[in-house]
Order: C-alpha cells, then structure tokens, then sequence
C-alpha cells in the first residue's frame, strides 16, 4: 500500500510540474488571437475602403468622359453633358458678373452674393442626393478652375439656387474632403514607375 501512495504522490507531482509548465508557456493560439481579430479588422476597413474608392471612380468617371462610360446614345450620358454644360455656363456667368464689378466696387460697396437659376438647382441629386460634389469635382479638375466653386443654396420655402464661393475659403466636409482626394489620387497623380 505504501508503494501505491507513493504512485499517486508522484502522479500529482508530474501532474502539478506540467500544469505548472503549461501555465507558464503561451501557447500560440492564445498569444496570437488579438492580433488576428486586429488583423480581420484592419483587412475589412482597408476593403471597405476599397470599395469606396472604386465607387467614387466609377461615379467620377462618367462625368469625365459621360460618352466613353455610358456610351454615346445613353440618356445617362446626355443628362452629364446638359449638366457639366449648365454649370460650365453658370461658372462663365458668374465670373463675368464679378470681373465686370470689379471697376465699380471698393470696399463700402460690391456685390455680395449672386443667384443663379438653372436646372441644376431643380435636380433632386445634386440638391439633397448628394450628388453635386462630382459637379464641383469636374469643374475643379477638369476645367482647371482655380478661382471659385458652385454651391447649392436653399432658400426659405425649399427651393434650391445655384451660387458661388471663393475656392480657397470654401469648407469640404470630410466625407467631400476624401472623395476630393480619391479622385484626385486616381485620375490626377502622376504615377511613379
């Protein structure tokens, strides 16, 4: 019976010796779980991004080249066209009012704000659909203006107007601020080789 005493002692020591090693080493799948979740987190923010980023692409680039996107007798095309031209047109109109104030102004008296009628200001995309960034985009990138940015004003009532701010002094909401930079990044960059 002693003998089987000693059996069971020497058991719980191995037992304990092993435990007591076990406890002590980091097994890989314990270590290594925090940084794979972070991992799987990080993987889906930079697909998500992604995504977002070729979403902007495609929208952006049917008001690049409307004709080569949706194709030369596609109604979507016409509607980018008529648009581009209509703001083109009010961008034009806008500046000639300016540049012909300018002999008449001085600081006590100059024009404050100029409404623009246009259909543009009638289309519920660019109004509350969020739209009219890609409008500003083209403007900026694609006639290289420098100098002024359309916007959408809404007036008592609802209604929507078409006006104009200096470029340099206008506020891009973040969300505007990274579809700026996605496009500028992907159509604009010169890529190194």
């Amino acid at each position: 019976m002693e003998n089987s005493g000693n059996d069971i002692t020497e058991a719980v020591r191995k037992l304990t010796e092993k435990l007591r090693r076990f406890k002590n080493s980091e097994p890989e799948g314990i270590r290594t779980e925090p940084l794979r979740k972070e991992s799987i987190i990080q993987q889906k923010i930079k697909e998500t991004e992604e995504s977002m980023r070729k979403k902007t692409a495609g929208i952006y680039r049917g008001y690049m080249s409307p004709l080569d996107t949706f194709g030369p007798d596609s109604q979507r095309a016409s509607a980018v066209l008529r648009d581009t031209d209509e703001l083109l047109k009010a961008y034009k109109l806008y500046k000639a009012v300016m540049e012909a104030s300018k002999p008449l102004s001085d600081n006590d008296v100059y024009l404050s704000h100029i409404e623009i009628e246009t259909p543009l200001s009638k289309n519920e995309s660019y109004t509350t659909g969020g739209m009219f960034i890609y409008l500003q985009l083209w403007l900026i990138f694609e006639q290289c203006v420098e100098d002024y940015i359309p916007v959408m004003v809404q007036e008592q009532g609802g209604r929507y107007h078409l006006s104009f701010e200096s470029l340099q002094s206008h506020y891009f909401s973040s969300q505007e601020k990274e579809l700026l930079a996605s496009v500028k990044n992907t159509f604009y960059l010169i890529k190194k080789v």
